[in-house]
């Protein structure tokens, strides 16, 4: 599954200190122009400062027709250009200011962003350190070679950025804030948690801290905390998508879906490619009679969450709604077979031209079904084991596994591609007190190539858990949804592999990181969306001991 996009540190497009630019303003040995030159950059500054964008970039192009290398003014379209997202004439422009003025501090800095906007990460550091020979004071910068070390995962190293920048500038509310989400993905939480509310401090209405702290206390499963750190927020910017959203996720986290399903469709907007939003001509459909309407339901996000959304699309249909089923291309066949009357089409870059029917009359991210279905669910009006295996390849599985004696059949997987930060993968040899259990066949349901790990496995324990190389889930999902179903039992991370599972009605158990995904809950058992899902939390992301005993314990009670 997709996780949620995470919260990033605060990026200052303009990293010219106004009250600094002023004062510079105030010294003409700066400039070699005239004296109206330095009046009309002053002009445009201010213009600048006041957000009147093209009122200053007219100023500085008019500069420059008197004077093309005039370095100041280049270097402010260049800052502009930056700001209005247009990153390599921003480049060229500021490149040819430092050109003109190599010792240009606030060029250099300014440019060590625009490369950090272009991905080009080495380079910004490079120039970033040419700033830093200028200034080597600068807290600006410090916090600005932070993000970049941060962005390449050099954690340890943009910490000690943002310490050094902070050391030069205690107050410095942005470098408290980019420390937390650094010292978050270090599993850091307490920290983190120090950080973000020491910059609110200095700033009460700084936006993105009250976010992060709010993402931060969820991840700690103070839900009630989070929701109010997000909700402070919203009073301060009732507007801003990205505190609506994750507003929804702590409210859904904790089970109060009435106010957290609305905020949630705010995700449409906030991550755009993450969701993989769609746009089609019908109006969005909102609750209202379906009976002989037709209705084209487009997927988003990752599969499982493709996976828990088809949950709903019978009741659509028990509604006498016609309905177009729009999904990624390995769910087609077992969508069709789990919804004979619907129409499934395979997702594409250019849709089908059958969803572009002017004839539909409405449609819907498959997530936004949960709001004007939730009731009917709690109700127990819909079915909670709602997508069909191929009963007869499901037989040739088991009877595939079930050799040597064998009474159970149970399928393992460890890993996934979706972690969330200060997350890893479960060792395989958390299972290995599972495996000293006689009379289980255990099968790997792992995606993608395992079979180092499997041996190792196998040379560590002496039991051999079987790898079927006829079962690709990147592939086939159909297939491996029969596979699935062979099982009397399927243990594995709370990703894709479950959320098939239980869609399947098979008995599963979920390995949950510390952190709540409000799609698998916060309670071991009696989850509202996965009846068949029993979760093993693991508390500390160091120690897999703990869950190793805790599943050994619960497998020998599930086998008496």
């Amino acid at each position: 599954m997709k996780r949620a996009k995470k919260n990033h540190p605060q990026q200052k497009t303009n990293n010219t200190d106004r009250n600094n630019a002023i004062a510079q303003l105030q010294n003409p040995s700066l400039y070699q122009s005239s004296h109206s030159a330095e009046q009309s950059y002053a002009l445009a500054l201010q213009h600048y400062f006041e957000s009147h964008l093209p009122q200053a970039e007219h100023i500085c192009r008019q500069i420059l027709q008197a004077e093309p290398d005039q370095p100041h003014a280049l270097h402010l379209l260049g800052v502009i250009a930056h700001q209005m997202g247009d990153f390599d004439a921003a480049f060229e422009l500021i490149k040819k200011a430092l050109i003109n003025k190599p010792d240009y501090s606030d060029a250099h800095n300014n440019l060590g962003n625009v490369l950090k906007d272009l991905n080009k990460f080495d380079d910004a550091l490079t120039s970033f350190h040419q700033a830093l020979k200028i200034i080597p004071n600068s807290a600006e910068v410090h916090n600005n070679i932070g993000i970049v070390l941060n962005k390449l995962n050099r954690l340890d190293e943009s910490v000690s950025s943002y310490k050094t920048a902070l050391s030069k500038k205690p107050d410095y509310a942005e470098a408290h804030n980019n420390l937390g989400h650094v010292l978050k993905r270090q599993n850091m939480l307490e920290e983190a948690l120090e950080s973000y509310q020491k910059a609110i401090t200095i700033m009460p209405e700084y936006v993105e801290a009250h976010q992060n702290l709010g993402v931060a206390l969820q991840e700690m499963n103070m839900l009630d905390e989070s929701i109010q750190s997000h909700s402070t927020a919203l009073k301060i910017d009732p507007e801003n998508v990205a505190t609506k959203f994750y507003l929804s996720l702590s409210l859904l986290s904790s089970g109060d879906y009435i106010h957290g399903l609305p905020l949630f469709d705010y995700r449409l907007i906030h991550d755009v490619e993450s969701v993989g939003t769609r746009f089609f001509p019908p109006p969005f459909w909102d609750g209202s009679n379906l009976q002989g309407q037709k209705i084209l339901i487009w997927g988003e996000q990752g599969i499982g969450d493709e996976i828990l959304y088809a949950l709903f699309f019978s009741e659509l249909i028990s509604r006498g709604a016609h309905c177009y089923i729009e999904c990624q291309p390995r769910l087609v066949n077992l969508f069709k077979r789990s919804f004979p009357l619907a129409k499934v089409y395979p997702r594409k870059e250019e849709p089908d031209p059958e969803l572009l029917n002017p004839n539909i009359n409405y449609q819907s991210p498959s997530g936004s079904l949960l709001q004007w279905l939730l009731a009917p669910f709690e109700k127990g009006e819909i079915n909670e084991k709602y997508l069909l295996a191929d009963r007869d390849e499901s037989s040739v599985f088991r009877s595939r596994y079930r050799t040597n004696g064998m009474n159970k059949i149970v399928g393992i997987g460890w890993a996934t591609s979706f972690l969330t930060e200060g997350w890893d993968n479960i060792p395989l040899e958390t299972f290995d007190l599972l495996l000293e259990v006689p009379g289980v066949q255990f099968v790997s349901v792992q995606y993608g190539e395992h079979s180092a790990e499997l041996e190792a496995s196998f040379q560590r324990t002496g039991v051999k858990i079987l790898e079927d190389k006829e079962v690709d889930p990147l592939q086939n999902m159909d297939s491996f949804a029969s596979q699935l179903t062979s099982m009397d039992l399927v243990i594995t991370l709370t990703n894709s592999t479950a959320a098939l599972a239980c869609a399947l009605g098979v008995p599963t158990w979920g390995i949950s990181s510390p952190i709540v995904d409000w799609r698998f809950g916060n309670k071991s058992e009696n989850n509202l969306w996965y009846p068949s899902l029993r979760l093993f939390r693991q508390s500390d992301k160091t120690d897999w001991s703990s869950i190793s005993k805790d599943l050994a314990q619960a497998f020998k009670e599930y086998l008496d």
